[in-house]
């Protein structure tokens, strides 16, 4: 006999106002007797009854998961059941809603233009029924305000109060705005004027409606920065949404002057550093110490030369736009070099206040300010829309997506990209390069003053040379990297002094291999010779050739500083460095000694390098 039984129970440890389903299956009872009933108690030896039962359990939370429940049932249940997974049904719950509304809610019955607006969010679950929220909303309606309130003017542009308000009106003139800040009530009109709408959005002639967003002016014509709008009665902040972009705008331009303040005063400290920095006393102490140190016996094995080469390699390949680490101008360091510790010991302590400098200006040039992050954040957010929307539409798609994307990003974006601060990374690195600079030619003087020390082998000298190279080559790599902020940023002076940099570090790259040439003899073989000779020809014609460009490039993007400013900061000091090339050129093929440029001379090039104040 079979029989459907519904069996109806409350779950006393759970109550609440939600109500779950749960299915009892595939219960196995037996009656004893044959004419059996629904009262018979069951036993476990008779006809077999295989049927759902239904059973309602109130709970406080809805079920996640299957769950086995142990339940004892009323009627002819004989074993435990299955409580099945289930989706849970919300029965209508209403609370007060202070913040965000789970719905659209539309604003109904305003005599008034709301100076907030309510964010409409998405319903998890399906609504039953609609629900009225009630939104306090701060403003100020011209039917309902005091006599003392109708009498204040609110039009700076007609000179018209508030009770001259006809609030059913729903043009810009007759709409009012509260300001969250003060309370204070104007006209969107006013207001308009008040914050320069016009320099931030394009306005529709026909009805005077704001369409387009447009680059931001953050200069007035007098060339003097904008301030952040205020309100006309008590110069308090404008802060009411329909003005977010001006306000914003003004607030990230203080920002970033804030930014080139504090950077420019890092700039000048480093600055008064090298200047105390006496290059010739370090080089005394080194070439004075040379000659008296004791040398431990490092490993020669091929596979340690490998490893470190593989690191060396690591560190120049390196993408990132912040220049070499510091702990890789340290000649002991095991993972880069292979130097005696007693000669590592002695060279940082020597250069110990050039490395100081040099950390402290990485940490400039690795700096990234809060406001940068915010744009390149929005930049992105923007870039990935576009990009979801072509692909979404292949075929109104653009022919170039990601160019598209781009250009549309940041034209969305509805503000400038800050650069003030790239300009300040550019000198920041600028100064670790001149560092390294001036320790390679630390290095070539200890490797010279210690060739001639018996127990310094040829394994030593080679290493130390390997250490010299390495910081040229990290001043090639960052000088790169420099030039790319700077064009990035689109500061012509900086792009001209960094392409200036790097004609120097291509000079000193070069001079530092012909010395080793020199060193080792490879110059008295005349083949070698010729070959060296043929490269600092190619050397020369090429800084001739830059010379030209750089100059032809500079003075179409600048035509005003033609006569000046470019010779005096980039023409002379190149003239410099391509008197050297061809001095080197003359002197190889001759096999005459070679001078290298004076220490005065020398520091007219860095003299041209010099930090500058705030670029264009």
């Amino acid at each position: 006999m079979s029989a459907i039984v519904r069996a109806r129970e409350l779950w006393n440890a759970a109550e609440g106002p939600a109500v779950q389903t749960a299915i009892y299956a595939n219960a196995r009872t037996s009656y004893q007797s044959k004419k059996a009933s629904l009262s018979n108690e069951p036993r476990t030896s008779s006809t077999l009854v295989a049927r759902l039962f239904i059973v309602r359990i109130s709970a406080i939370a809805p079920v996640q998961k299957t769950t086995n429940v142990s339940r004892s049932a009323k009627n002819s249940v004989g074993r435990n059941v299955l409580m099945l997974g289930v989706t849970s049904i919300a029965r209508r719950h209403a609370r007060r809603v202070k913040s965000l509304a789970p719905g659209f809610a539309p604003i109904i019955s305003a005599h008034c233009r709301a100076a907030r607006y309510v964010p409409g969010c998405h319903v998890i679950n399906g609504a039953r029924s609609s629900w009225t929220v009630v939104i306090d909303v701060r403003q100020i309606c011209p039917r309902c305000a005091s006599p003392e309130l109708k009498a204040k003017d609110v039009d700076m542009i007609l000179g018209r109060t508030l009770g001259e308000i006809a609030a059913d009106e729903d043009t810009l003139d007759e709409l009012l705005i509260t300001l969250p800040k003060c309370g204070h009530v104007f006209t969107v009109e006013t207001l308009d004027g008040i914050c320069g709408m016009s320099d931030y959005y394009t306005q529709c002639e026909a009805d005077g409606t704001w369409r387009d967003l447009k680059a931001p002016v953050t200069q007035t014509e007098t060339g003097e920065r904008k301030k952040p709008p205020v309100c006309p009665t008590c110069r308090s902040a404008v802060t009411s949404p329909r003005y977010g972009r001006v306000y914003k705008s003004a607030d990230l331009d203080i920002l970033e002057r804030n930014v080139i303040s504090r950077m420019s005063g890092q700039l000048d400290a480093f600055r008064g550093m090298m200047n105390r920095i006496s290059k010739a006393k370090i080089e005394s102490a080194l070439v004075t110490q040379a000659p008296t140190i004791v040398l431990e016996s490092v490993s020669a094995a091929g596979s340690v030369h490998k490893i470190c080469g593989r690191g060396r390699k690591s560190l120049l390949s390196n993408k990132t736009e912040i220049p070499v680490p510091a702990d890789a101008l340290n000649p002991g360091n095991e993972a880069l070099f292979i130097v005696s510790p007693p000669v590592a010991v002695t060279w940082n302590k020597a250069v110990k206040p050039l490395i100081q400098l040099y950390e402290r200006a990485l940490k400039v040039a690795g700096m990234r300010s809060a406001h940068v992050k915010a744009w390149e954040a929005a930049w992105s957010c923007l870039c990935e829309q576009e990009m979801e929307r072509a692909l979404g539409d292949p075929a109104r798609a653009p022919r170039n997506p990601n160019q598209y994307a781009m250009q549309m990003a940041r034209m969305k974006v509805g503000q400038p990209q800050p650069r003030a601060d790239k300009r300040f990374l550019v000198e920041a690195f600028w100064t670790t390069i001149q560092i390294r600079l001036i320790l390679s030619d630390l290095a070539y003087a200890w490797l010279k003053a210690v060739n001639n020390k018996k127990n310094y082998t040829p394994q030593q000298s080679q290493m130390w040379a390997i250490f010299a190279l390495f910081l040229l080559d990290g001043c090639q790599r960052d000088a790169g990297i420099a030039l790319n902020i700077a064009t990035a940023s689109e500061t012509r002076r900086q792009m001209t002094k960094t392409l200036l940099l790097i004609m120097r570090i291509d000079l000193e790259h070069f001079r530092f291999h012909f010395r080793m040439d020199e060193e080792s003899g490879n110059l008295r073989i005349l083949e070698q010779r010729t070959k060296v000779a043929d490269k600092a020809l190619d050397g020369a014609t090429k800084v001739k050739r830059d010379i030209r460009r750089i100059v032809a490039e500079h003075c179409s993007v600048l035509s005003n500083d033609a006569r000046d400013w470019i010779v005096d900061n980039f023409t002379e000091t190149a003239d410099l460095i391509l008197q050297e090339w061809e001095k080197l050129e003359r002197s190889v093929r001759s096999a005459t000694f070679y001078e290298a440029v004076s220490l005065d001379e020398k520091m007219d090039i860095v003299k041209a390098l010099d930090f500058g104040a705030y670029l264009r």
